[in-house]
């Protein structure tokens, strides 16, 4: 299936390797029934087109702040599994149809431990 592309970019950013980052908060303009898709969030090894290193799906939310709109976060967990540069992509499905809502690159680095 091929995938639409209407997305915005994320700036560049950096953490390291552990980390816990902020949730990205994806509020899909544009597309009417969004409610009744589904996103994930794919973190992809930037300089291999396709290689997936982490998939993760975001939750529906809807509050009286965003209204509805979709939520994910890489946990420490997530990230100590990586360490390089990653593009992330995140693909919204609805009625069938994938939409490339947003991406942006990640840089992880591995945290240096001191000498003893």
């Amino acid at each position: 299936m091929e995938t639409l592309r209407f997305y915005d970019e994320l700036p560049p950013m950096e953490c390291f390797s552990g980390d816990t980052l902020p949730a990205f908060e994806i509020k899909p303009e544009g597309i009417t029934g969004f409610s009744a898709g589904s996103m994930v969030m794919l973190v992809e090894e930037h300089q291999i087109a396709g290689a997936v290193a982490l998939c993760k799906a975001a939750g529906f939310v809807e509050d009286t702040v965003l209204g509805q709109h979709f939520r994910v976060q890489l946990t420490s967990e997530d990230t100590s599994q990586l360490c390089g540069t990653y593009r992330l992509h995140f693909i919204l499905t609805v009625g069938g149809t994938d939409y490339e809502k947003l991406t942006g690159t990640l840089h992880v680095r591995r945290k240096v431990r001191a000498a003893s």
